[in-house]
C-alpha cells in the first residue's frame, strides 16, 4: 500500500531521508537513502566577497562540477565555463583552481607576463595569456572559457583548443601568448575550488557540458540562464548565482551544491 507522508524539512543544510519496508522478506532490498538540500532564497541579489589577506584558505567549493569536467575531459569531450567577477585592486588572484587547471589573474610576475591578464594553466604544461590590462580591478567581468578539440595521440601527446572571452567579447588568438600544449586534469578526486585567493567577489559561476558558442557567450553575457521555471539551457547543468544571501552555508544548482 502506497502511502504519502509529508516531512517538515525546514532547516537549512543538508538532510538524509531514510525509507524503510515494514515486513520485507527480503532484508537486503527493503531500504532506499536520498540526500536533500535546503536553501532559502533571498529573494534579492548577492555576491561572495572574498578577502584572501584576512582569510586564508578562504575559498568555493564546486567538487560535484568538478567531477563532471573530469568525466568529459577523460572521454575527450569538450566543455564550457564561465564566471562572473570583481577584483578590488590589481592582484595575483586565483579565480579557478584543480589539479591541472588553473585561472589567474596577473598582477607583478616574472617572465614577462603582463599585469591585470587572464593566465591559464592547463596539465602543468600548457600556459595562455592575454594582453596587459585585459581585466581592469573594480569592475565587474564576465569571463568564459572554452575547452574543445581534445586529442590524445600517442606520439603528438595530448591538446586541446581554447577560447577566452571577457565580457562577451572573443580574444583574438594573436592577442593571447600561448605555450605548451597539454589537456586538463582534475585529479582522483577531482576536486575543482573557486576563489582560492582572491581580495573581490564572485557574482557567479556556471558550467556546460558542450562547447558554448559565440551568441551564447554574448545572450548569457552578465544574465542569469534559467527560464521562468527555474529550468536550465541544454548542456548547462550548473548555474550558482549565490542569490541565497548570508544565512546560507551552501548554493545550489540541482544536482550540483556548493560549499564555502
Amino acid at each position: 500500500t502506497l502511502k504519502q507522508v509529508t516531512l517538515p524539512l525546514t532547516t537549512i543544510g543538508k538532510h538524509r531521508i531514510r525509507v524503510e519496508l515494514v515486513g520485507n522478506p527480503n532484508e537486503d532490498n527493503n531500504a532506499q537513502e536520498v540526500e536533500l538540500w535546503i536553501t532559502v532564497p533571498s529573494g534579492e541579489l548577492f555576491a561572495l566577497d572574498f578577502d584572501a589577506e584576512k582569510h586564508l584558505g578562504e575559498m568555493l567549493q564546486v567538487n560535484s562540477v568538478g567531477a563532471n569536467l573530469k568525466v568529459l575531459t577523460d572521454s575527450l569531450k569538450p566543455w564550457s565555463m564561465e564566471m562572473i567577477s570583481r577584483l578590488d585592486r590589481p592582484q595575483f588572484a586565483e579565480l579557478v583552481s584543480a589539479t591541472g587547471f588553473h585561472l589567474y589573474t596577473t598582477y607583478n610576475m616574472a617572465n614577462g607576463i603582463p599585469d591585470n591578464a587572464l593566465y591559464l594553466a592547463i596539465g602543468n604544461l600548457k600556459f595562455m595569456y592575454t594582453k596587459a590590462n585585459t581585466i581592469t580591478p573594480g569592475k565587474w567581468h564576465h569571463v568564459a572559457i572554452v575547452i574543445r578539440e581534445l586529442e590524445s595521440d600517442p606520439f603528438d601527446g595530448n591538446m586541446c583548443n581554447v577560447e577566452i572571452y571577457i565580457d562577451g567579447k572573443l580574444i583574438n588568438y594573436y592577442d593571447i601568448k600561448e605555450i605548451g600544449q597539454a589537456l586538463p586534469s582534475f585529479g582522483r578526486k577531482a576536486e575543482l575550488s573557486v576563489a582560492q585567493r582572491l581580495d573581490g567577489q564572485i557574482k557567479l559561476f556556471r558550467a556546460w557540458d558542450r562547447i558554448l558558442p559565440k551568441a551564447e557567450v554574448q545572450q548569457y553575457n552578465f544574465q542569469y540562464c534559467r527560464d521562468a521555471s527555474g529550468v536550465l539551457p541544454a548542456g548547462c547543468f550548473a548555474e550558482f548565482t549565490f542569490d541565497g544571501g548570508p544565512k546560507n552555508g551552501f548554493s545550489y544548482s540541482s544536482p550540483e551544491y556548493s560549499a564555502f
